[in-house]
């Protein structure tokens, strides 16, 4: 199991479109929520933590979990009991085992790109998004996007890859890019960071991630 999910993360991390990521995603279905599992991965957990004490008591605030692949999210926000929450993937394969889960109120089947998303502005309370800003994911110039869905004072919580790690296959460009956009887009007041930090995101492997709590502005 190990040596096929290394070939993954390497395949996914040279991706170089939508297309083909998606066409990983969707062989990778069927068994994605077992190898998470058995990876002892946590992030997500981490992510819906950070919504929960983010919204409070505010369990009917509406939650966009974007990239949300199978629904490992959601699922946990559910559990912490939030009852109005949307999932957007590209993939459909992903989707559809996100919908078996009975957990989100709509599924948006949709590319995360520059262009415009088919949601209005000011839309979410909270917005998650973990393991979608890395490469041969989603390009950093969606930031923006989520900014423009996400209420003004609401908060977007995202997951993405250490500054320093380059891994396997990881291109430590599309790092300083992210970075780059975020700085950015605190300097234009889009948003201000209000939390960086280092989390444990596989138990087995001690593999990390950062994750950063934002507030739209």
């Amino acid at each position: 199991m190990e040596e096929q999910l290394y070939a993954v993360r390497t395949e996914l991390y040279s991706s170089s479109s939508q297309q083909q990521t998606d066409a990983i995603y969707s062989k990778w279905a069927d068994t994605y929520d077992q190898h998470m599992s058995e990876l002892g991965k946590i992030n997500y957990i981490e992510g819906a933590n950070d919504v929960a004490r983010l919204l409070g008591d505010r369990k009917d605030a509406l939650v966009l979990d974007c990239g949300a692949g199978t629904g490992l999210v959601g699922y946990e926000l559910k559990k912490l009991g939030f009852v109005n929450l949307h999932a957007l993937d590209a993939c459909e394969e992903m989707l559809k085992k996100a919908k078996e889960k009975n957990i989100y109120q709509k599924l948006i089947t949709a590319e995360l790109g520059p262009n415009r998303l088919d949601i209005p502005d000011g839309t979410y309370a909270a917005i998650v998004s973990i393991g979608v800003f890395s490469p041969g994911h989603a390009p950093t110039e969606c930031l923006p996007e989520l900014v423009r869905i996400c209420t003004k004072g609401g908060h977007i919580v995202l997951g993405h890859p250490l500054p320093e790690k380059e891994g396997v296959g990881m291109k430590s460009s599309y790092i300083a890019k992210l970075r780059n956009t975020i700085d950015g887009l605190q300097k234009d007041k889009k948003w201000i960071e209000v939390e960086t930090r280092e989390i444990i995101a596989h138990r087995t492997h001690d593999y990390k991630n950062m994750l950063s709590i934002f507030q739209v502005l």
